[in-house]
C-alpha cells in the first residue's frame, strides 16, 4: 500500500507533465479529425484512404452512446420515453371513439406483452379483434441461405424482438406478406410461413396493381452500374407475383442515368449512405389524361421528390416538387388528383404534418385537413401512411408517434389508437397500418372468421 501511494505522489518533472498534455492534446486533435472524416464518408484523398483508421476508431467511440442508449431504451420499440416530445394524447389508451361504419382495420403494431411485431384485424364498429398473426421470425431467419452475404446480421437487426411487420398485405387465403429490411416474408392464416424471397431486402410499402401483383422498394446488394458500383444503397423498383417471384425490377440510379437526370444524383447533394430513400411506389389502377394503367408513382423521401414513372416505356413522364419534405405515402385519389404524406421535416426542425393533395389539370396543391391536422398535433419525422376515402375520411397512421387516426368527411376526429395498451402504459412502435372497406377486403375477412386456427 506504501508502495502505491509513493508512486502516486511521486514527483514529476515540470517539463514531463507539459510534454504529456501536448500530447494529449495533439491526439485528441487527431482522434476528432478521423471520427470526422469518418462521419461524413470523406476518407479518401486519391488513392490514399484512411478508412482502415476512421471504422474501428468510429465504432470505439460510439460504445458509451449504445450502453447508455440500451439502459434507457432497453427495447428499440419503445417511443414513449419520458425524455421524448411531449405527447398530450398519451392519456389515451387504445381505442377511443367511435365508427359507425363497417369498416376493419389490419393494425400492424409492436406488442410488448410477446415482445414482437404482431398484425390484428380489428372490427372497427366494436373495436373488437377478430384475428390475429403472430409470426415466429426467428424461425424464418434460421431459414435463410448462410452463403447470403446481404443477410448476415439479420438474426441481430431483424430478430423477432426488433422487427417490424411493415404494411402488411392481406393475402386472397388471409394470410400476410410483409418485411422490414428483410426478406419478403408470406405467412398463411395461421401465421406459418408459406415463402420467403431472399434476393434482395425488401422494405417500406406493399402496394397491389389490377392484378394483385404488389410492388415493393428494395435495396439491391449490389450493382454493376458504372461509377456506382461501390454505393451501399441501391434502392430498386421491384414488382412480385403471388409466389414470390421478381418480375421487374428497376435500379434508380439506372433509371436516373438512363432518363438524363443524373444531375438529381449529384446536383442536389451526393449522399453515400442514402441518396433516394424510396418509401412508396403507387401503381395506376384507372387511365387519365396523365397516366396509364401499369404506371407507377414513386416517393423519393431525400430528394423530396414524387415522381411518375412508366415501366413498360422505361420512361419517367413527370418529376413533381412542391410543398413537401421528406414525404411518404403517394395515393392516386381520381383521374386528375394524387395525395401526398408530408412529414414536413425541414432542416430547422419538425412541422405539422400535412396530407398535400396534387390536382394535374390545374398544377396546384392544397391542403387536406390542414386545421385538424394541427389540432389534434400531428407530428412524425418519418414514416407515415394515410388514405383519403372515396366518401372524403381520412385514415391516418402517425407512425413514430404509435398512433393512428380517422377523421370523417368535414375533419373531425371520430376515433383514434394509441398502441399504449399494456401494464405499464408504454407508447410502442407501429408497422404502416391498413384501413379495409372495399368489397376484395370484406371477403377476405368474411373468409378470416370462419377459419380456426387453433
Amino acid at each position: 500500500m506504501k508502495k502505491i501511494e509513493n508512486f502516486l505522489f511521486k514527483k514529476i518533472e515540470l517539463w514531463i507533465l507539459i510534454l504529456v498534455i501536448i500530447f494529449f492534446i495533439i491526439f485528441s486533435l487527431f482522434i476528432g479529425v478521423l471520427v470526422r472524416q469518418g462521419l461524413e464518408g470523406r476518407t479518401k484523398f486519391g488513392s490514399f484512404s484512411i478508412e482502415s483508421l476512421t471504422t474501428p476508431i468510429i465504432k470505439i467511440v460510439r460504445i458509451p452512446e449504445r450502453i447508455i442508449g440500451k439502459v434507457l431504451k432497453p427495447n428499440d420499440n419503445r417511443i414513449g420515453d419520458p425524455w421524448d416530445t411531449k405527447r398530450n394524447f398519451l392519456k389515451n389508451k387504445g381505442f377511443s371513439g367511435q365508427n359507425p361504419k363497417n369498416y376493419f382495420l389490419l393494425l400492424s403494431r409492436y406488442d410488448i406483452e410477446s415482445e414482437q411485431s404482431i398484425v390484428e384485424l380489428v372490427d372497427l364498429k366494436k373495436f373488437k379483434i377478430i384475428h390475429k398473426w403472430v409470426p415466429d421470425i426467428n424461425k424464418f431467419n434460421d431459414l435463410i441461405d448462410k452463403k447470403n452475404d446481404q443477410f448476415r446480421y439479420q438474426k441481430r437487426d431483424q430478430n423477432k424482438k426488433r422487427f417490424v411487420i411493415y404494411h402488411p398485405y392481406l393475402t386472397e387465403k388471409g394470410g400476410l406478406i410483409f418485411s422490414d429490411k428483410s426478406q419478403l416474408i408470406n405467412i398463411d392464416i395461421c401465421s406459418n410461413l408459406v415463402w420467403q424471397n431472399q434476393e434482395h431486402i425488401f422494405h417500406h410499402s406493399k402496394e397491389p396493381d389490377i392484378y394483385n401483383k404488389l410492388w415493393i422498394p428494395a435495396d439491391l446488394f449490389k450493382s454493376d452500374i458504372k461509377n456506382y458500383e461501390k454505393a451501399p444503397s441501391h434502392n430498386a423498383i421491384v414488382q412480385v407475383d403471388s409466389d414470390g417471384k421478381i418480375i421487374f425490377l428497376k435500379s434508380l440510379f439506372e433509371l436516373f442515368i438512363e432518363n438524363n437526370l443524373e444531375y438529381y444524383i449529384h446536383g442536389l447533394g451526393f449522399s453515400k449512405s442514402n441518396l433516394f430513400h424510396l418509401n412508396d411506389i403507387e401503381p395506376a389502377k384507372i387511365n387519365s389524361d396523365f397516366w396509364n394503367v401499369g404506371d407507377v408513382f414513386l416517393s423519393l423521401r431525400n430528394l423530396s421528390l414524387v415522381i411518375l414513372y412508366r415501366p413498360s416505356e422505361n420512361k419517367i413522364l413527370n418529376i413533381i416538387h412542391g410543398p413537401f419534405y421528406n414525404q411518404h405515402d403517394v395515393d392516386i385519389l381520381n383521374e386528375n388528383e394524387i395525395s401526398i404524406f408530408n412529414n414536413n421535416k425541414k432542416s430547422y426542425g419538425v412541422l405539422n404534418t400535412e396530407i398535400i393533395k396534387y390536382n394535374f389539370k390545374t398544377k396546384k396543391f392544397s391542403k387536406y385537413f390542414e386545421k385538424s391536422l394541427s389540432i389534434n398535433k400531428v407530428k412524425t419525422p418519418y414514416q407515415g401512411v394515410h388514405e383519403i376515402l372515396p366518401s372524403g375520411e381520412l385514415f391516418l397512421e402517425s407512425t413514430t408517434d404509435g398512433r393512428i387516426l380517422f377523421f370523417d368527411n368535414k375533419g373531425k376526429l371520430q376515433w383514434q389508437f394509441v398502441n399504449n395498451n399494456n401494464k405499464m402504459k408504454e407508447l410502442y412502435s407501429m408497422g404502416w397500418s391498413r384501413i379495409l372497406y372495399t368489397e376484395s377486403d370484406i371477403k377476405k375477412i368474411n373468409m378470416i372468421k370462419e377459419k380456426n386456427c387453433k
